[in-house]
């Protein structure tokens, strides 16, 4: 009677099994591919892996994203208009790499406005676009907005201390386009505009004498070994975004878009991404000071004067451009400057 009882017991158990995998069999398995330009091992990688793996789990297989890094499908700059065509499905994005399409967007880039937190920054942003603010949400309308957080802050590396406007006549400092080389040169110093790959060449030369970045960006392209101070004028934190193809968004059947939503859409996603980011900054900074002897410049008021007028005169013109007989875009720094004081305290140690 136990044998018996024990078989019938087994052969449920491989009845069940059988069930399984037939109902696997015909399950239709819906694929996603994923493009990211920074390298394969690199923590922004691993990352989103992690959420596609959490996503196959959840759907049993069904929703299949590949992750494609390094540029293998495609690269930074590239990444929008592919992502607008349907050429690939999602795509990790910074704003700057299409300058001027997102100018609402990036006010958490405009120069001197906030302070050194992540976090807040991260939340302007989020709370941003919860509110639905039509002028934000048209810029953004080309495509799925997945995630949506601020890189670290950005400041400036050199190989001079730097403690006026004066100190930086005549320099070449690695810039991006906008905010960051407008208001280097009128400070006097030449914006160089080139790649991150480049960066520890020209400087190690003498051909740059400095670049605006963030301390991760520092730790991944090993610049502690040539640079000697970090400068921390808060200069920008553009938003980084994981966006998708509206269509291939839409297109998601439907008994895989809740899981979909959860793991990627969800705006914790987005907090844990900007929580490792900022860690990441931290860590860097520890080891460019500790290790490698990386002076730390703090400016005081007296100092911050000297460098403001320049980063206000940019912004008013800033107000001045997006300002248009429906929106005010003063109210629009107002609010998100209000948003970051909120920001900070939900962050206090960021």
């Amino acid at each position: 009677m136990k044998k018996r009882g024990f078989m019938l017991i087994g052969l449920s158990v491989l009845l069940l099994f059988c069930m399984a995998v037939a109902a696997n069999a015909g399950q239709r398995v819906h694929r996603l591919s994923f493009t990211i330009g920074d390298p394969e091992n690199s923590s922004k990688a691993i990352f989103y892996r992690g959420l596609a793996d959490k996503t196959r789990e959840a759907t049993n297989g069904g929703l299949d994203i590949t992750v494609f890094a390094g540029g293998t499908l495609f690269g930074h700059f590239e990444a929008l208009e592919a992502v607008k065509s349907g050429a690939a499905d999602m795509a990790w994005f910074f704003t700057p790499w299409a300058p001027r399409q997102f100018p609402l967007t990036e006010v958490v880039g405009l120069p001197f406005l906030f302070g050194g937190n992540q976090m807040a920054l991260t939340y302007v942003l989020q709370e941003l676009y919860k509110k639905q603010i039509p002028e934000l949400m048209e810029e953004l309308s080309v495509f799925k907005v997945v995630n949506i957080y601020a890189q670290p802050v950005n400041f400036m590396y050199t190989t001079f201390p730097i403690a006026t406007p004066d100190d930086l006549r005549g320099r070449q400092v690695r810039s991006m386009a906008g905010a960051a080389a407008v208001c280097l040169t009128a400070w006097g110093a030449s914006p160089a505009f080139i790649s991150a790959p480049e960066i520890y060449e020209a400087m190690d030369k003498g051909v740059i004498q400095g670049a605006i970045w963030e301390w991760s960006g520092v730790n991944s392209n090993s610049l502690y070994e040539v640079i000697d101070y970090c400068v921390y004028l808060p200069l920008f934190a553009n938003p980084f975004l994981a966006i998708m193809n509206n269509d291939s968004y839409n297109n998601i059947p439907a008994e895989y878009k809740a899981a979909f939503d959860e793991i990627w859409v969800n705006p914790q996603t987005s907090f844990d991404f900007s929580r490792m980011f900022a860690d990441e900054a931290e860590e860097a900074r520890v080891i460019g000071t500790t290790q490698f002897n990386v002076q730390e410049i703090y400016p005081d008021a007296a100092m911050m004067s000297l460098f403001q007028p320049v980063a206000d005169e940019f912004i008013a013109q800033w107000v001045k451009e997006n300002t248009t007989p429906t929106f005010n875009a003063q109210e629009f720094i107002d609010l998100a400057r209000s948003l970051y004081e909120e920001g900070v305290k939900l962050f206090p140690n960021n």
